[in-house]
């Protein structure tokens, strides 16, 4: 067996800092580590070849430095390593890198397993796997967080969802993108590194490789930035004093006041309402549906695609696929879009990024679209790098703000960057279609109540799609409102700081108490506390609870990347200098377990029949008075 790694050299995102004169990102004394999630997938590509037999290659585009990332690969069990290192491969985007990396491969003679990390800190796009299985037209697996078994033709994986997790097979040859559920990276010794100090990295530049110069780097990278906005997440905190009892009194009050509720950091920033029906766009979204529901990220999505085209001309399209689709109830939902595609059949019974992005390419290439949107969920995040692959054009990954620029048309697309510190304005300069996914929840998902538009629904029958090289096995759905964070109006979320696992229990309880859900610090996850599927942040998921309460967590930018949007934010924290408290409406000073006894004790007491009944019998004499 052959297995290819492709690892990144990036910045420790958690080191850098904002110059509070210049608002520039300070590098200064930040070194270059490998990408975290890149660990994981050296790790499982050496334990296969324990196991299997066979070689581990390492893989890599940068600058010469990046030498440093293959050999600590070579020290945790790979056999060699090539870095791709040409000036003309600078200022490559996602695209660009896919094919670069993916024309190395071709190059090496391929592989049978290729590695990636889900994605990595500095960009947070998770595109370069997708791209490169796509360049080399043969399967992605992406989220995999199990190897359950592998020979010489197939393989068979569990691969993480947001409600738990799928299992497929794949013919080999097979990409696979790994999340850090898979395994544990192992501990490097001193003998490794001194045999990857001796080893001999190869370089591969675009003569080598045989690629031509407008295909690599900046010259072949539809995407560019244009703007660079320092993040500042800072709010005037108040903090609150006093017993535990009137603490727990206090925050009861902010919990249950009807006032409190989202705030979408994206409605703080709109373009100049001037229409210019010059630039109207013709505009399609990818609509996923769950157990035949729309989901709420495509409803999002139709919203804020209205507000994008609000006053002009523009047409808004979207497009669901699916083994069987009930257009009744599509007809039903009344979504304020001018026509609904449906594309259904057995091929489509299983999620294949490769069968799905092939069918959506036929239907835009024949329709003039100049956008188009999906969600930033794991299967959307699966198949739009491919089918921008196949559009050739870019993809802008996990936008927060979208904007038309009433002056130019130009397509505005801004997303968070390395590590939360930075938002990044991308666009798509020489290209159609335009191409972005957005982040769950960071959009509101309301309509016009004066919309008149009635939704054409069109059946749209693609050609030559045949049955992909995967096949879904079984679904396993994770049972309890606490396990889907996503939809929750109220968050839970536990730290570093809480001390230990069973602290976990009673965040449980309290948020059952609220009807909440509980969520976690990234530290928390790798302590092995709770799973990783409940973990918020950069490497996690994004939310917008109308309440977000944590618990021992420290305010390290990569946590707040995932609950900025949220509503009102509590923290209890024991350190009075936790940067958690600079991004708080309230903020409490005090041991967590104190504040969680004394409020769990509060709304037990407030929800029981005993209160109940005095809560009736004060109203009834008020209202005798």
């Amino acid at each position: 067996m052959k297995y290819i790694v492709c690892i990144k050299q990036v910045p420790d995102t958690s080191k850098i800092r904002i110059d509070p004169v210049t608002n520039n990102l300070c590098r200064t004394g930040v070194k270059s580590i490998i990408n975290p999630l890149d660990l994981y997938a050296i790790e499982e590509a050496v334990r296969l070849k324990e196991k299997y037999g066979g070689s581990v290659t390492v893989i890599s585009m940068g600058p010469t430095q990046a030498q440093d990332a293959i050999r600590e690969a070579i020290a945790r069990g790979a056999d060699e390593g090539f870095l791709l290192c040409d000036k003309t491969f600078a200022g490559a985007d996602t695209l660009a890198t896919s094919y670069t990396l993916a024309m190395a491969i071709r190059y090496l003679g391929g592989a049978d397993l290729i590695f990636c990390g889900k994605q990595a800190i500095d960009g947070d796009t998770a595109q370069v796997g997708p791209g490169i299985a796509e360049f080399l037209k043969i399967p992605c697996l992406c989220y995999v967080k199990n190897i359950l078994s592998v020979d010489k033709k197939n393989i068979c994986i569990e691969s993480m969802t947001d409600l738990g997790y799928d299992i497929f097979s794949a013919t080999l040859p097979v990409v696979l993108t790994v999340v850090k559920e898979l395994n544990t990276p192992r501990l490097t010794s001193f003998p490794a590194w001194i045999n990857a100090k001796r080893k001999k990295i190869n370089t591969l530049d675009r003569k080598t490789l045989g690629l031509k110069k407008e295909n690599t780097g900046l010259k072949g990278s539809p995407t560019m930035v244009k703007k660079i906005t320092p993040v500042n997440f800072k709010k005037k905190t108040t903090f609150i004093q006093g017993s535990s009892n009137d603490i727990a009194t206090e925050l009861y009050k902010i919990i249950t006041s009807p006032d409190t509720s989202s705030k979408l950091v994206q409605t703080n920033e709109r373009i100049n309402k001037k229409v210019y029906n010059k630039f109207n766009k013709n505009m399609l979204i990818i609509g996923e549906l769950v157990d035949s529901r729309i989901t709420d990220s495509t409803l999002e999505l139709i919203s804020e695609a209205n507000k994008l085209v609000e006053g002009n001309e523009s047409k808004i399209s979207v497009v669901f696929i699916e083994k069987k689709i009930d257009t009744i109830k599509l007809d039903a939902e009344k979504l304020n879009v001018d026509i609904i595609y449906y594309i259904e059949g057995s091929t489509f019974e299983c999620p294949d990024t490769e069968v799905f992005s092939s069918a959506i390419e036929e239907l835009v290439k024949e329709n003039a679209f100049d956008i188009i949107l999906g969600s930033a969920t794991p299967f959307g995040r699966a198949m739009l790098p491919r089918l921008a692959v196949k559009l050739k054009t870019g993809l802008t990954a996990d936008c927060t703000i979208l904007k038309i620029d009433p002056e130019t048309g130009e397509f505005l697309q801004t997303r968070p960057a390395f590590g939360g510190n930075i938002l990044a304005t991308i666009i798509c300069k020489d290209l159609k279609p335009e191409m972005a996914t957005v982040r769950p929840h960071v959009f509101e998902k309301t309509f016009s109540k004066t919309t008149t538009k009635r939704a054409k629904i069109l059946h749209f029958i693609p050609n030559n799609i045949s049955h992909g090289k995967i096949t879904l096995l079984s679904v396993h759905k994770n049972s309890g409102k606490s396990f889907n964070i996503s939809d929750s109006r109220i968050i839970i979320a536990g730290g570093k700081g809480i001390g230990k696992k069973r602290s976990f229990l009673k965040l449980e309880e309290l948020a059952e108490l609220l009807d909440g859900a509980v969520g976690a610090s990234r530290g928390a996850v790798d302590a092995g506390w709770i799973d990783y599927a409940r973990q918020i942040g950069q490497t996690g998921k994004t939310l917008q609870p109308d309440i977000y309460i944590a618990f021992g967590i420290s305010g390290a930018v990569q946590h707040l990347v995932g609950m900025q949007a949220s509503g009102t934010v509590i923290a209890i924290n024991s350190d009075p200098a936790a940067d958690i408290f600079k991004i708080s409406d309230y903020g409490i000073v005090s041991d967590y377990e104190i504040i969680i006894d004394a409020l769990i004790k509060l709304i037990k007491e407030k929800n029981s029949p005993y209160y109940e009944e005095k809560r009736q019998n004060s109203k009834d004499r008020r209202g005798q008075k």
